[in-house]
Formats: structure tokens, C-alpha cells, sequence
């Protein structure tokens, strides 16, 4: 009887948990006792800019970020003759969030813009992984990105995904920008992926 009771006991509670996996989340309380639930995290995308052009809003703003942020989509990839060709079609409108100098490194510096896409952009830029995709991770410095003449040619989203490419030995394909870090001292990691 004691077995049966055991077996019992075992079943109610399998069934409570399937119960329970098959609650639409939505019907859950939220997350910290119906406190609101946690902020979005930013995408964070960093810039490498000339000590000059550090101060320089409208370069930085129209020029080098929509690049960059740009590449946290899909954008489809080619090699062809030894170069890389990237065509993005994301489109955001950005908005003075947060533009900060993490760090100067040399004759440049780094800037971190902190961007919270909007609910119509999260669509365009998908955060996160899905199976089947190919995660490469590439690690850099400040010194990769720029010239002989200690300009930035250029910026760590870029170099990121075309390393990518590079290393994933395809001749053809899809390639998105998963996230960057900065580490200090110059040195950057970043996670691309690659279909």
C-alpha cells in the first residue's frame, strides 16, 4: 500500500508540472511579485573615432552609427574576387539614447552608444540566437581597425562580421551581429552569427 501511495503521489505531481509547462506565460504573475517586470537590456554598439571627431555629434550620429547599428540584423553577404560585400537594409532612427567615451586608446577613442530599439525595429533586429545558426566568435583591437596613418578605416561592428565571414568559409550567405564587448585597453570580443 505504501508503494501505491508513493505512485500516486509521483503521478499528482507530474501532472501539476505538466499543468504548470502548459500555463500560457501571460497568465503568470510577472517577475518579483508583480513589481514591474526588468528593464530591457540596450544593444550596445561601439565606434572608433579619431580624437578629433570624438566631439563631432553629426558624424558620429549620421555617419558612422547607422553603419554600425545596422549590422545587428540580417544583411546578406558575398565574396567575390577576395572581397567581402555586405548589404543591410536596416533602417533605424537614432535617437540621442546615450553616446559615451568609454576609453581613449592612443590617438583614438572609444564610444559606446546604448541603443533601445523600439517595438517596430525589434522586428528588423532580432536579439538572440536561433538553432541552426553558426556562432563565431572573433576577438580585435583598436589597432586592426585603423590605417598607417592612426585613422580609424574601420569600425568594430564591421570588422566583427567580416572577420565572421571570413572565418566561416562560406562564399555566400546570410551574417548578423550578435553583441560586442569591449574589454579595455583597445581590446574588443564580439559573437556573429553566420547561415
Amino acid at each position: 500500500m505504501g508503494r501505491r501511495n508513493d505512485l500516486n503521489a509521483t503521478r499528482r505531481r507530474l501532472s501539476l508540472l505538466a499543468l504548470f509547462i502548459l500555463i500560457p506565460a501571460s497568465w503568470l504573475p510577472a517577475r518579483g511579485g508583480g513589481q514591474a517586470q526588468e528593464a530591457e537590456q540596450p544593444v550596445s554598439v561601439f565606434l572608433v573615432v579619431g580624437a578629433g571627431q570624438a566631439e563631432n555629434d553629426l558624424y558620429v550620429s549620421r555617419f558612422l552609427l547607422p553603419g554600425s547599428l545596422s549590422l545587428f540584423a540580417w544583411s546578406d553577404f558575398r565574396i567575390q574576387d577576395g572581397e567581402v560585400s555586405v548589404e543591410g537594409e536596416g533602417v533605424y532612427r537614432i535617437r540621442a539614447d546615450r553616446l559615451e567615451l568609454v576609453e581613449s586608446v592612443g590617438e583614438n577613442a572609444v564610444l559606446r552608444y546604448d541603443f533601445l530599439p523600439s517595438e517596430s525595429q525589434k522586428e528588423a533586429l532580432p536579439l538572440g540566437r536561433r538553432p541552426g545558426d553558426e556562432t563565431i566568435e572573433v576577438s580585435f583591437n583598436v589597432w586592426d581597425l585603423v590605417g598607417g596613418n592612426g585613422e580609424p578605416l574601420y569600425q568594430p561592428a564591421r570588422w566583427a562580421v567580416v572577420s565572421a565571414i571570413g572565418e566561416s568559409g562560406g562564399q555566400s550567405g546570410s551574417v548578423r551581429l550578435l553583441d560586442v564587448e569591449y574589454l579595455g585597453e583597445g581590446a574588443f570580443r564580439a559573437e556573429v552569427a553566420v547561415r
